[in-house]
């Protein structure tokens, strides 16, 4: 009978603070640009199933404001990462 050993338990390493808020930030870019599609489509399909679709400038500056705020939700997630360390994060 042959004793086999048990493989060798990987070592988890905490990303840096940096790394963390980093991904943090990107993770929150892509949310918040989903959100901004899915409410620029929703608003297209509105406007497409009432008929008289109309381009406005309005229509385009309201689009580029929600993708404004994408980046400011974005900068936000990264800011308060370096600032707050959630529990079980590293600190480093």
């Amino acid at each position: 009978m042959t004793h086999m050993a048990a493989p060798p338990v990987p070592l988890v390493v905490p990303p840096s603070k940096a790394a963390d808020a980093s991904s943090r930030a990107v993770r929150t870019f892509v949310g918040s640009l989903i959100a901004v599609a899915l409410t620029a489509a929703g608003t297209a399909l509105t406007a497409a199933l009432a008929g008289g679709i109309r381009w406005t400038a309005a229509y385009w500056q309201a689009v580029g404001a929600a993708v404004g705020l994408a980046v400011v939700n974005a900068a936000v997630a990264y800011v308060l990462r370096h600032l707050a360390t959630p529990p079980g994060s590293s600190t480093t």
